[in-house]
């Protein structure tokens, strides 16, 4: 099963941000190359350059918003968070708490993640985890 990422009010209104952003820039540097046809060939190509700058950095912006989850196969958590993808090995689970209303994973080399998803999955989530590795220890203090 898949958990969606969930992103925090401010995180969505900076997304939102950045994406009025670069359809602005968009726009103008579009229309700076087409209503500036006889401009110098090194010009076209600095136009043409920015276009494609903004074109990637809003694929990037769009493809957090639409792909943002953590999914369980096997042994391994895959947190899939736009063009990034961050695995966790099951068998290294030691722990998982909630505290603070956060569901954190504690791993065996004393790192850490805190798992961004809605509060009413921590249990299903943790629960698909411990069918793969019994041994890891729930605790709620919240």
């Amino acid at each position: 099963m898949a958990y969606k990422y969930k992103f925090t009010k401010l995180v969505w209104i900076l997304l939102g941000l950045l994406t009025t952003l670069f359809l602005t820039s968009l726009v103008s540097l579009i229309y700076k190359l087409i209503s500036y046809i006889g401009l110098d060939d090194w010009k076209k190509i600095f136009y043409s350059s920015l276009i494609l700058l903004v074109l990637f950095l809003l694929l990037i912006v769009v493809a957090l918003v639409f792909i943002r989850r953590y999914k369980i196969k096997k042994d391994k958590i895959c947190l899939r968070l736009g063009l990034f993808l961050t695995i966790i090995d099951v068998n290294k689970i030691v722990e998982f708490k909630i505290y603070n209303g956060k569901l954190t994973l504690f791993l065996d080399d004393a790192r850490y993640t805190v798992i961004v998803i809605d509060k009413k999955y921590f249990d299903n989530f943790v629960s698909e985890v411990r069918k793969i590795n019994p041994l890891i220890i729930y605790s709620k203090n919240d």
